[in-house]
């Protein structure tokens, strides 16, 4: 499978894990009512489908078409929102990768009380990008 993951672009390094799920997500903490966003590094050469299934019941999946050329793609309006549970993702011929999403009541204020509850929930994507966030604004004060 081609790497899913990186930056969105020079402006926001390793702020992409904060919001997208990419193929280095393994497991994606947002709070109910929120949709996340799929990145990709390496954008479809071609019109792609773009799956998700559970893995509890791998006939019921949702599809998308991610274009050609693009990195980002929003949770497709056509899909219910998500909720908690294991999934399985895969775009087109890159093959797939496991995803457990998991619902938080809220996300804390702090941005290291944030980072901690994404460690806890072991969101490890979501809190090294925020933990980097972090030390980013640090060094400039």
């Amino acid at each position: 499978m081609e790497e899913l993951g990186g930056v969105r672009g020079a402006n926001r390094p390793n702020e992409i894990y904060l919001d997208a799920i990419t193929s280095a997500t393994r497991t994606y903490c947002f709070v109910a009512g929120d949709a996340p966003e799929f990145y990709a590094s390496s954008p479809p050469r071609r019109d792609e489908p773009l799956i998700l299934r559970l893995r509890a019941s791998p006939k019921s999946f949702f599809q998308a078409t991610w274009p050609i050329g693009v990195n980002d793609l929003p949770w497709p309006a056509h899909w219910p929102l998500p909720r908690e549970g294991r999934y399985i993702w895969s775009l087109g011929s890159q093959g797939s990768a496991p995803l457990w999403l998991r619902l938080v009541d809220e996300l804390p204020d702090s941005l290291v009380r944030r980072a901690a509850l994404y460690n806890d929930m072991r969101c490890y994507t979501q809190a090294i990008a925020l933990i980097r966030k972090i030390l980013a604004s640090a060094e400039r004060l």
